[in-house]
């Protein structure tokens, strides 16, 4: 079986205080999110340290179904580096937001559903 994720051949993806869309809320805590728009990808800091390795996970098993690679996104595992300091370990992934499109998240489903 393939090895998802080997720690030792992490991308490092750079990124600048300049970049950063804030501190996203979700259901554990804060994860910092930025948004490269030269690279066009979407950055996103593990709070608890395993993050990043879920979306990689479930985007690899999402492969696996009958959905076409353009109807999920796809994330990769990465160490970030802001500024020249390296903050962690997080994930990327391509920008999945359209013109006219915004991101909703699990959280903004909930809230919506008042649950």
């Amino acid at each position: 079986m393939e090895k998802l994720i080997d720690a030792k051949e992490l991308t490092e993806v750079r990124v600048s205080k300049l970049q950063r869309l804030g501190r996203i809320g979700s259901l554990k805590g804060n994860q910092a999110k930025w948004f490269d728009a030269e690279k066009n990808i979407y950055i996103k800091l593990d709070c608890l340290g395993y993050e990043g390795k879920v979306e990689k996970a479930v985007s690899h098993f999402l492969g696996f179904t009958n959905l076409k690679e353009e109807e999920y996104v796809q994330y990769q595992v990465c160490k970030i580096i802001e500024d020249g300091e390296v903050l962690g370990t997080g994930c990327y992934s391509k920008n999945f937001v359209g013109i006219g499109e915004r991101e909703v998240t699990v959280a903004d489903l909930l809230d919506t559903l008042m649950l």
